[in-house]
């Protein structure tokens, strides 16, 4: 069938005339006769004349005839060659029909001649002839005129009957012809021919006509006498349906072209043809009244599927989905980028070629030897600044947090940063009142990238004498009981680090698992009596530099945040202290003596390996490890293989060549995997499509409110509880299953909303900060792939989930990249990244690590 050529022509608007509207009168004034058409009827003929005077007359009474086409053609041939061809319109059935019998049949009216055509195959003007054949479809009134043999025999499968034969017309324009132009109107179902050109007051654009384009050329009705007339031959007829189909569901609702796809609903025949969204399908096959099947061809896009049979066409509610193929990912660039995501804030071009060439074992092993950065240094730097620019030395708040992203983002201790962010998830000091200083937050993580490789002891006792810890949980300040002047020692720190930093509140077995008693309730691991016990170990601190031997200077001593801190005999408690499993202080100790005793009791616990090793776990690689993982990594803590205990690096090597991590087809079992953290996600983002700031620093600051950022920011959790517990389990199915899901804590529908606008802003600013400080994503690689929206998402697949975005994911994204207009140029191609980056970190192939 013919379609459009002029988008311009293409308009919405329904026709429906009603009967007033079907006059004469009505028909000219769409059809563009204005009162200065010549006479369409040659002078000299008494019938001619009459009807010449019967025109003037509705002319002059701007009563317009009720005039579909008129053809202004002059093929300069004598008029006994060319034949009359009549329009008929029933009022009752309000369809058309055209006829070279001038006598209507009864109930219909003739609306006059409308153009003639040559009645036999001669030449016209020495030009090829072609026939002039008209087709009706009874079930929808529905009329069309064409030269076109093929078309002919593609409208006669689908119910068309021809009536044959009504004359030749040229193929080309010569002197003395006219154009045959086609038109349409849905509304009316109805394809017509007319000499004269359609424009924006013929029908054409205003009604909801659409242009068709040239058909061929005609002589003009008026130069040619009335030509004989006759019944043309008749062709034979098409079986027409008699009921039209309907389509109720098709399966599956997505699949890659050159799939089988089963569509069922009702009156299917042999003739029925199937499309997506447009494109015919060559595969229709078991064809029956109620079901058949259809092939999804080679250009089909996704959309709606619709059935036709000779009696109407049925389309589907909802819209099929085709599945491009995604790029192959090569095994071992996808094996590397995933451990890469495990064991960094998110894998970089250079560090996967590295991954690949030496393998994940010894990169881990080139990792422990690299120095770790300094956040001293960094803030010290700020300072510095600031003394030059202003004549002002200090320190602020923000150059701690630059501090940890700069190692972040751009450090080349990449396993070492991640491990000290698990580490300060679990041994937890926060600035939310803010009333920390910031060297006291920089040398405390300084203090943790020195030891997160070391040893698991050495880095409690640091921990335990860090000012910035004495300060967070009380123990700095700590003294001796004085019930006369009701002064207790301080159970803060006590409390949490048996709770938190080493054996939790309930023993376990290696594997992590609970111990139970007879009646299977599980077995506390220490009672109050014990955190009084180490509340009284632990007293007589404060900051390095004041003198034991005064007193006062407990009370009132001069603040150092980056030396660990001293004691003073004179505020400690000399009693006794009781300890985990039955172990009891003897009374007299020195502080020092009576610290060290504790956090040896304390770190030899069998708790420590199992309780440790599984939340390392679940900060890299998946929040509910099965119990043999634990007992494997809990192994290597207890012994590093030269009877050492406590091996860190040992430790997260478990951890991530474990084979729970590194086999692939875990990554389809529902139980494995984690939530990516919202501070890691973004981070993941920023080197992934390496940022870099003018100025080599960054701006990032705040990001814990959940209302417009993160929801999550280092150094501000709201509690010692870190911004989410590793035994958080969401009620419902993972309750119910037993499982546990960490972040999901802080995933709440604030939270969402607020990362999802955090992450819009992102990719629509392309990058974080403001000024020098700003750091630029490039995205030089993803516009240069915008123009194919399956590459483009295959690239950033490959970025950001190791080429592994799950294939409806990939599908939705893919077609929301493709509905973006795309004319090639930059603005196109911008617009066409932010939604494909925007919708990728967003999504739960990005959001959940597998």
């Amino acid at each position: 069938m013919a379609q459009p050529i002029s988008r311009d022509w293409d308009r919405d608007a329904e026709f429906r005339p009603n009967n007033r509207q079907r006059s004469r009168g009505f028909e000219r004034s769409q059809y563009g006769m204005d009162d200065e058409m010549p006479p369409q009827i040659p002078a000299g003929d008494k019938t001619r004349n009459r009807v010449w005077r019967a025109m003037s007359w509705v002319l002059l009474v701007n009563v317009v005839l009720f005039w579909l086409m008129t053809c202004v053609t002059a093929f300069a041939q004598t008029t006994a060659s060319w034949a009359s061809v009549y329009l008929m319109y029933s009022p009752a059935s309000g369809s058309y029909t055209y006829t070279q019998n001038a006598t209507p049949l009864p109930g219909w009216r003739s609306e006059g001649i409308r153009f003639r055509v040559k009645t036999d195959a001669s030449a016209i003007d020495g030009q090829p002839a072609v026939a002039l054949q008209k087709l009706t479809l009874p079930g929808l009134n529905r009329v069309v005129l064409t030269t076109d043999g093929n078309e002919v025999n593609n409208m006669r499968t689908q119910g068309w009957q021809s009536d044959g034969t009504l004359g030749y017309v040229g193929k080309t324009k010569t002197a003395t012809t006219q154009p045959l132009h086609r038109i349409t109107h849905d509304a009316l179902k109805l394809n017509l021919y007319t000499t004269k050109a359609p424009g924006k007051n013929f029908l054409v654009g205003t009604f909801g006509w659409r242009y068709a384009g040239i058909a061929g050329y005609v002589m003009s009705a008026t130069e040619n006498g009335n030509g004989p007339s006759g019944t043309p031959p008749s062709l034979p007829s098409a079986p027409v349906a008699n009921t039209a189909p309907t389509l109720t569901s098709f399966a599956p609702a997505s699949a890659q072209s050159g799939a089988t796809i089963t569509i069922t609903g009702s009156n299917f025949t042999a003739a029925t043809t199937v499309k997506f969204n447009g494109v015919a399908s060559a595969g229709v096959s078991s064809i029956t009244a109620t079901s058949l099947q259809a092939t999804v061809p080679a250009s089909a896009t996704s959309g709606k599927i619709s059935v036709t049979t000779p009696a109407g066409t049925a389309t589907s509610a909802v819209d099929f989905s085709v599945l491009v193929a995604p790029t192959v990912v090569d095994a071992t660039y996808r094996d590397a980028a995933r451990f890469l995501t495990q064991a960094t804030f998110g894998p970089k071009a250079a560090s996967i070629d590295r991954v690949k060439a030496i393998g994940p074992s010894a990169w881990i092993d080139e990792q422990l030897a690299r120095p770790a950065d300094s956040h001293m240094a960094y803030i010290d730097a700020a300072k510095a600044r600031r003394l030059a620019e202003n004549g002002k030395a200090y320190y602020a708040e923000e150059d701690s947090y630059e501090a940890i992203w700069q190692q972040w983002l751009f450090g080349q201790d990449e396993l070492r940063a991640r491990m000290s962010f698990a580490l300060t998830e679990i041994m937890v000091i926060s600035n939310i009142a803010p009333d920390l200083e910031p060297d006291a937050m920089s040398s405390y993580m300084d203090m943790i990238n020195a030891r997160a490789f070391g040893n698991y002891r050495d880095l409690l006792g640091a921990v335990a004498l860090h000012p910035a810890m004495g300060y967070y949980l009380n123990m700095l300040g700590s003294e001796k009981e004085d019930a006369a002047k009701q002064k207790f020692p301080n159970e803060n720190f006590a409390r949490e680090v048996l709770q938190l930093f080493s054996v939790g509140l309930n023993q376990l077995n290696a594997d992590g698992t609970r111990k139970l008693d007879a009646a299977g309730v599980p077995l506390p691991t220490y009672d109050e009596s014990v955190v009084k016990g180490f509340a009284r170990a632990f007293t007589g601190w404060t900051f390095f530099g004041n003198d034991p031997a005064n007193p006062k200077k407990f009370d009132r001593p001069e603040e150092s945040w980056t030396q660990p801190m001293i004691a003073f005999a004179s505020k400690h408690e000399t009693g006794t202290k009781t300890l985990l499993n039955g172990v009891t202080l003897p009374a007299g100790q020195t502080p020092e003596a009576d610290m060290k005793a504790a956090l040896d009791n304390i770190a030899n616990h069998p708790n420590v390996g199992p309780f440790i090793g599984r939340q390392l776990i679940q900060r890299f690689v998946t929040s509910n490890p099965n119990p043999a993982y634990v007992a494997r990594v809990a192994a290597v803590f207890d012994n590093n293989g030269r009877g050492v205990r406590g091996d860190l690096a040992a430790v997260i090597k478990a951890v991530l060549l474990d084979t729970d991590a590194r086999n692939a087809p875990l990554t389809s079992d529902t139980k494995f995997g984690k939530q990516r953290e919202p501070v890691i996600r973004f981070a993941n983002i920023l080197r992934a499509f390496n940022a870099t700031s003018a100025n080599g620093r960054n701006n990032i600051h705040y990001l814990d409110s959940a209302d417009d950022a993160l929801g999550q920011s280092p150094l501000l959790s709201p509690s010692v509880f870190n911004f989410f517990s590793p035994a958080y389990t969401r009620p419902g199915r993972l309750a119910q299953a037993g499982m546990v899901a960490p972040e999901f804590q802080i995933t709440n529908e604030i939270q969402t909303v607020g990362t999802a606008n955090f992450f819009y802003q992102l990719v629509k600013n392309e990058g974080y900060g403001s000024g020098d400080n700003l750091l630029k994503l490039d995205l030089t690689q993803a516009r240069a792939l915008a123009n194919s929206p399956v590459e483009l998402v295959d690239y950033l697949s490959r970025l950001l989930t190791y080429g592994e975005l799950n294939a409806t994911t990939r599908q939705t994204i893919v077609d929301a990249v493709t509905a973006v207009p795309f004319n090639n140029n930059s603005s196109d191609r911008t617009w066409r990244v932010r939604t494909a980056l925007t919708l990728f970190a967003l999504s739960s192939d990005f959001v959940i690590q597998k």
